[in-house]
């Protein structure tokens, strides 16, 4: 009766568990591995601040086949008293960069407390997100049809450019 009661509690629980990630996680980047198609990398939010009321927040993903593929989506938080549908250009600045992006998708507009969150994709080649990151003097400009937003890295951010400088970037 003891074994049986046993078997029944294994079979359920064999069959309730979930899996959890399929790759290692850390604080700054989370790995996937995609079997042939090789592995995919999720660069967790990075924080950004204007000297106005808005923020912005990143994150990125991007695949390896041992090196890296031609593009990375860049997913973009902007939170703002203003409504963003649109946006005409992105520059992403740096010391050693500067890539100016005139495709963006909006994926939604939601109010969160008293702004508004604006997301966006834009796709960026994998090659300048690299450089960008190992840089220094990061800003991101924002054209919209009815202002110019400009962003710099909070403190933490630029720990975390680091890291991924040294962890992540330095595997291709």
């Amino acid at each position: 009766m003891r074994v049986l009661f046993y078997l029944v509690i294994a079979s359920v629980t064999a069959c309730t568990i979930k899996p959890g990630r399929t790759g290692k996680a850390n604080k700054v980047y989370e790995t996937f591995y995609l079997g042939d198609k090789g592995t995919q990398y999720f660069i967790k939010p990075l924080a950004f601040s204007s000297t106005g009321n808005e923020e912005l927040s990143m994150d990125i993903t991007f695949r390896s086949t041992g090196q890296l593929t031609d593009t990375a989506a860049i997913n973009v938080s902007i939170f703002s008293a203003e409504q963003i549908k649109d946006i005409k250009t992105i520059t992403f600045t740096a010391a050693d960069v500067e890539e100016r992006i005139m495709q963006s998708k909006l994926l939604f507009v939601q109010p969160k407390k008293d702004l508004f969150e604006s997301r966006f994709t834009i796709p960026m080649p994998s090659t300048v997100l690299e450089n960008y990151v190992a840089s220094t003097d990061h800003k991101i400009d924002i054209l919209t049809p009815s202002t110019n937003l400009t962003f710099t890295p909070d403190k933490r951010t630029l720990k975390q450019f680091n890291a991924l400088t040294v962890l992540l970037f330095s595997l291709f």
